[in-house]
């Protein structure tokens, strides 16, 4: 562990030093914004990744990172406007609407969160990411039996992803059917 931490504390002062003698440099300031997400230092993450956003305007995946920043500090209205930044910037991607579905689920707008997601589904019917965060939606919005179809599509995709098989068991516990649902897990 000490030598991971080590090689951390070295990739981090990589990238400050070259992020302070270049403040163009759009790579290490992002590279340094991801670092302080890990450090949990999400006001100097933000401050970079606004910097590498205005270096690069046209980069939607800086300004998802942006928009998945504000989000986690819980500026809802700031981390909207980027995600349809994002979605005008990359129509045919579904990052943006995924990005935007989480922050409408955050503010309480949660058919407007599964619009969203629907949207994405029809841009990438196998995005996994979409089934099961629509699955959990649809759930919560009443509707067990296209929840389920989500995350068994899911599990058909990837097998192998742990939280389609506990989406995939909550979903039987809701339904009262523990066996199946201990089964899953």
């Amino acid at each position: 562990i000490e030598g991971v931490e080590r090689q951390r504390k070295a990739k981090f002062a990589d990238f400050d030093a070259a992020a302070k003698a270049d403040p163009t440099n759009f790579d290490a300031l992002q590279a340094r914004a991801i670092l302080y997400l890990e450090k949990g230092e999400n006001e100097k993450a933000t401050a970079d990744l606004k910097a590498a956003v205005e270096l690069q305007k046209d980069n939607h995946r800086a300004l998802g990172a942006l928009a998945e920043v504000m989000t986690n500090l819980k500026k809802y209205d700031e981390a909207l406007k980027l995600c349809d930044d994002v979605i005008k910037l990359a129509p045919k991607e579904t990052l943006g609407y995924n990005l935007r579905a989480r922050v409408k689920v955050l503010k309480d707008d949660l058919k407007g969160g599964i619009e969203d997601l629907n949207e994405a589904l029809k841009i990438d019917g196998t995005d996994v990411a979409s089934l099961l965060m629509r699955s959990g939606l649809l759930a919560a919005d009443g509707k067990p039996d296209e929840a389920k179809a989500d995350v068994e599509k899911a599990l058909r995709l990837r097998p192998d992803v742990p939280q389609a098989i506990l989406m995939k068991a909550r979903l039987a516990a809701q339904a009262n059917r523990f066996g199946e649902a201990i089964g899953d897990i």
